[in-house]
């Protein structure tokens, strides 16, 4: 096919959860992009605030990897000319066709690329030639992509999820295309750390997934410079009560100043070792010299 002029109005979209922005979702906003160029359509993607799990069953549903304002922020990043968050809720009820209709009414899209797992309407329609059929009712081409078999295949967000409940933070990252975030902001602690000769800065994240309880090595911009950062996600057992609550500490090495208040990206890189209980707070203190150097180290 002949690439075309782009029109100015009209719009070829990628519709799902895309759910992290991982490496299968880039691309197919790749493929989206070029056969939106040959279409001479503009490439949208289309997400939802929430996940359709918490409507339909909200007790099965996953922890986010990121939020629709981060979706939608990243699926702009990977190519798309435009990203949406529609709601769920008002949707649900709609067909494929209905679906389709919808989007070619109200956001002006002449074609959709669906994933290879994709799946769209309340009719749940299985076969391609449904979707071309529902297409058909809707004005709307359907296309579908191969499924993504280059780097960290399979990728998944629900693989992806489960690498990081295991803390498999490096693992994540390959699938991902880019580490996995922790964020949060500095809040007041006990300051033992810096008695100790490590100062750490204590999050308060409203993450909803965090890795495993361990030590991990990250990155941590601040003020345009990127500081090796050890972290411990856990209970801090050698200087807390036990049932004490999941805290998040991180040390940013070679950093001196105040965080308080401010909000501390943590790009995590990889597990260095499990949480556990020290006899002292010298050993301890050793044992973060160990870590520190491991951190540097990657």
């Amino acid at each position: 096919m002949t690439p075309v002029a782009p029109a100015e109005s009209r719009k070829m979209a990628a519709v799902g959860m895309f759910d992290g922005v991982h490496r299968g979702h880039r691309s197919l906003i790749s493929e989206l992009r070029q056969q939106a160029r040959l279409r001479g359509l503009e490439p949208v993607a289309f997400t939802f605030t929430a996940h359709p799990m918490a409507v339909i069953a909200p007790q099965k549903c996953p922890p986010m990897l990121s939020s629709a304002e981060e979706r939608c922020a990243m699926l702009r990043e990977a190519g798309a000319a435009e990203a949406t968050a529609l709601d769920f809720a008002a949707i649900r009820g709609l067909t494929a066709a209905g679906f389709m209709a919808m989007l070619h009414d109200t956001y002006s899209v002449d074609a959709l690329l669906m994933g290879f797992n994709n799946h769209i309407g309340s009719d749940r329609l299985t076969t391609p030639e449904e979707y071309r059929q529902a297409g058909a009712e809707a004005a709307v081409e359907v296309l579908f992509a191969e499924e993504y078999r280059g780097e960290g295949a399979p990728c998944s967000s629900s693989v992806i999820r489960t690498d990081i409940a295991a803390g498999n933070v490096d693992d994540a990252a390959i699938r991902l295309g880019r580490p996995y975030t922790v964020s949060g902001e500095v809040v007041g602690g006990r300051q033992l750390g810096r008695t100790i000769g490590f100062p750490t800065a204590n999050l308060l994240s409203r993450q909803e997934l965090l890795p495993a309880n361990g030590v991990y090595a990250a990155d941590t911009e601040v003020d345009g410079h990127t500081y090796r950062t050890i972290v411990n996600i856990g209970h801090r057992p050698t200087v807390d009560i036990a049932g004490a609550p999941v805290s998040i500490e991180a040390h940013l090495i070679g950093y001196s100043g105040d965080l308080y208040g401010h909000t501390l990206h943590l790009d995590m890189l990889r597990r260095l070792r499990d949480e556990r209980r020290f006899g002292s707070v010298d050993a301890l203190a050793a044992q973060l010299r160990a870590d520190a150097v491991c951190a540097l180290g990657i």
